[in-house]
């Protein structure tokens, strides 16, 4: 962040905290940043303000750097004092705060001093001992806020951010540990892992009586379990690290634009979770899942990363060629990536089959828990159906000895993914959760513990709160089964089923998943509402069924004398209303006539814009069928995100997979490519005709409201 200069030029004032502190369990010489957020709730607008320190670590004996040649004079107190030098003039002078309040201490008392010293530092120099300066002379804040905003500025000099105070082999020079990897459920050191011993401690946790206990041990006062507003999900900050408190918190907060609490203290909710190091989570559902953090954490398991690398071993050119046969990559990355191993797909598909052994496990390192790897078969049946799923799974035999092995390869005890309950990525690492060794430690104390429960036929013992959380932590998922009788738990924070014997972890409450058999515990489930009692006003009538009743009366029942375009659907970039009339008029990066919409041409390849009479008429005159939006919904109703229809066919997709599967993207390809700025535009309108702006529940407020018929409810 600093570094030195010769440089004259004015700065801003740079006045750092915590100058005083030099050990190598604080952070010291800091700067103190302000973030402020607007927060509207029931018709009030609340600032609320976080205080983020930016500090620097070192060791408790470094040297103290003293930059003499950016020293202009050295002044004691007393000399400032004769020279009426106010605390205001340091401040003004980038003095650090520490050494500010003292000065003001010291006028105040009218005491002499000879010992404290200013050392006064010529522009742009400043700290304790003018050791800092910054390349662009504007406002620490200034300074922040472009590191967030352009982030490719930063690239060349970037470095992660790592913990220090565990020794942690991770086998890559590529990585280090994230804090936020430690007690994680995984095992990322693996020279021992060390970031998962001792962990049993938090397990076992007890909390007070008027506390929660989060997903991951920890407590926290009752208060804060559910307190956020179902109309502030976007800005829903957890008080739980996992969390667990907050059942909308499903770690899709954008974290990489965002340093608040939120961001910075928090884990990623799911175990499968691979952390950016910043608050962003990506899903380990397969390789180019793992792409995408902005601060590329994950290029040291992102196989695309040093593709193009002849020393990087991790990866083989069988899994490489193997990969350039899936849909995995889209046409752009095959371009990229692929045309140096195969001109095409069946050439790839032709070298894997002929060149590579039958079965092969990529990459070389382990994907999961320090003994789980990821195997592929080379024949040409299963480079059909791969897709990213891996074939089969090896494993560590002695982790998972209730597991039943189907075939062993190099030495590897191995599982085929086709088995029933090994379908998916997300259950193989289910199944391999229970087999986590670091949990398992010191069993016979911890099944002594009246709050644990014993997993049948073992010799293992979990605390009782893991009862029914959605997460099978005996082998046999026994703790998620009718037998585990959850209902005895005595747990005021559970939720009871009415249709069953059964009581649920409040993190399963409202998880868009039902849990129990009459699917009481959801109030939206498959998009649609079981519960009239928190159905918001804004729902009634807005072309979307959400309830259905026993006399099959609908939310869209009765909606003739109903105004379609109201305060709640005009302009909420969701077409709800027939023609899209909600949505004309309306602020827009595209400059259309009045009762236009925008349109993607598909001869010109540009944006254009359409009339409203030719919307719907049964002739598609846009890329996508974007005027003719009523296919695609009628064809995936609950599908929201399939709204994208293929140029001359039947198919609909989502829009940011049109580039893999639609034709009229071949001669397209740079609006594709999601790093050219220039399409950008395009992209994002593309994007818009997903209908997931739906399930935006504006609650009423007078706010809101306007006078009302406030705009155009009728068909032009």
């Amino acid at each position: 962040m600093f570094i030195e200069s010769n440089s004259n030029t004015w700065q801003p004032f740079y006045n750092l905290y915590n100058t005083d502190v030099k050990t190598d369990d604080f952070g010291h010489d800091c700067f103190y940043s302000t973030i402020t957020t607007n927060v509207d709730l029931y018709e009030n607008i609340y600032v609320v303000e976080q205080i983020v320190e930016y500090c620097i670590r070192t060791p408790s004996k470094e040297i103290i750097d003293v930059n003499e040649k950016a020293i202009s004079s050295k002044l004691t107190f007393d000399e400032l004092k004769k020279n009426n030098i106010t605390s205001t003039n340091l401040m003004e002078w980038s003095s650090p705060i520490d050494l500010i309040e003292r000065y003001e201490y010291f006028l105040q008392m009218n005491t002499s001093s000879s010992t404290e010293v200013f050392y006064n530092c010529t522009l742009p120099w400043f700290g304790s001992f003018c050791q800092y300066r910054f390349v662009l002379n504007q406002s620490f804040s200034s300074f922040i806020q472009m590191r967030i905003n352009e982030p490719k500025l930063f690239d060349k000099n970037m470095t992660l951010t790592c913990y220090m105070h565990m020794k942690c082999d991770l086998h890559s020079f590529l990585t280090c540990l994230d804090w936020r990897e430690i007690c994680d459920g995984k095992v990322n050191c693996l020279d021992g892992g060390e970031d998962e011993k001792y962990c049993v401690e938090l397990e076992m946790n007890q909390c007070e009586e008027n506390e929660y206990q989060c997903q991951n041990g920890m407590c926290v006062n009752e208060e804060f379990l559910l307190d956020e507003d179902i109309s502030q999900i976007n800005i829903v900050s957890p008080e739980c690290l996992d969390g667990s408190d907050e059942v909308r918190y499903k770690g899709v907060i954008l974290c990489a634009r965002d340093s608040s609490f939120r961001c910075e203290d928090v884990l990623c909710p799911q175990y499968t979770d691979f952390s950016c190091g910043n608050g962003d989570c990506r899903c380990l559902n397969g390789p180019r899942a793992l792409s995408g953090c902005t601060n590329s954490r994950d290029r040291a398991i992102n196989y695309l990363f040093y593709w193009d690398n002849p020393m990087n071993t991790r990866y083989s050119r069988c899994f490489k060629t193997l990969m350039c046969v899936t849909h995995l990559l889209s046409r752009v990355d095959f371009a990229k990536y692929c045309k140096n191993l195969c001109n095409n797909t069946q050439e790839c598909k032709i070298q894997t089959i002929k060149d590579c052994p039958p079965a092969f496990i990529a990459p070389t390192f382990t994907v999961w828990d320090d003994h789980v790897r990821f195997g592929y078969f080379s024949n040409e049946t299963s480079i059909r159906i791969l897709g990213f799923q891996p074939d089969f799974v090896c494993y560590s035999k002695d982790r998972c000895p209730f597991l039943i092995s189907t075939f062993t390869l190099d030495n590897h005890t191995c599982l085929h993914t086709n088995r029933p309950n090994l379908a998916l990525t997300d259950t193989v690492y289910d199944i391999f959760r229970t087999c986590n060794q670091y949990s398992q430690n010191d069993n016979e104390s911890i099944c002594r513990d009246p709050t644990t429960v014993r997993c049948l036929g073992t010799n293992r013992c979990i605390p009782k709160r893991r009862i029914m959380d959605g997460f099978a932590d005996c082998p046999d998922a026994f703790d998620e089964s009718i037998a585990a009788n959850s209902c005895a738990l005595n747990d005021k924070y559970r939720f009871q089923c009415t249709s069953e014997s059964k009581c649920l972890s409040p993190i399963l409450v409202n998880d868009q998943k039902a849990q129990c058999i009459g699917g009481e515990d959801e109030t939206f489930i498959d998009h649609s509402v079981t519960n009239i009692h928190q159905f918001p006003f804004s729902s009634f009538c807005n072309n979307w069924t959400d309830i259905v009743s026993n006399t099959n009366e609908t939310d869209e029942t009765h909606c003739e004398q109903w105004p379609c375009v109201n305060q709640y659907t005009l302009c909420n970039k969701v077409w709800n209303c027939e023609k899209g009339i909600d949505e004309i008029n309306c602020s827009s990066s595209f400059q259309c006539p009045a009762n236009h919409h925008p349109c993607l041409s598909p001869n010109s390849r540009k944006m254009d814009c359409l009339h409203i009479n030719r919307i719907e008429d049964g002739i598609i005159d846009c890329l996508g069928s974007t005027d003719e939006r009523s296919y695609c919904r009628s064809e995936h109703p609950k599908d929201v995100w399939v709204r994208y229809r293929c140029w001359n066919d039947t198919k609909c997709v989502l829009s940011r997979t049109a580039c893999q599967y639609c034709d009229e993207f071949n001669d397209f390809n740079h609006v594709c490519d999601e790093f050219n700025d220039k399409f950008q535009d395009i992209i994002q309108y593309l994007s818009s005709i997903e209908d997931v702006g739906i399930f935006r529940r504006q609650p009423f407020s007078h706010k809101s409201s306007r006078n009302f018929p406030p705009v155009q409810s009728s068909i032009p």
